[in-house]
């Protein structure tokens, strides 16, 4: 999974780039209003986390789906933790 960050852009924008430096998106406010800013920032890093929070939506999925077919098996109790471990940091980084 291809890292994602942002910089600042004028008093009210984001640009969202790749590892490479590239740019792939831009949250945009047409106000200078701190707390529309902070919405913009915070949709940014929403965005930005998005592909995590996915993939950890994926991953307690399919722990569901197997627990569903298979039932608390030994592999299901070693599997939910991490799964809901993943979704946790996720989510805590979106938040950050």
């Amino acid at each position: 999974m291809e890292k994602l960050s942002y910089n600042q852009h004028g008093n009210s924008g984001f640009i969202i780039q790749s590892g490479t430096n590239d740019q792939i998106g831009v949250v945009w406010t047409d106000t200078e209003d701190e707390e529309e800013i902070n919405e913009a920032e915070k949709l940014t890093k929403l965005f930005i986390a998005s592909p995590k929070l996915l993939d950890a939506l994926q991953q307690l999925l399919i722990v569901k789906e197997y627990k569903d077919k298979n039932g608390k098996d030994e592999i299901y109790l070693k599997s939910q933790p991490m799964a809901w471990e993943l979704a946790k940091k996720a989510v805590l980084e979106a938040l950050s």
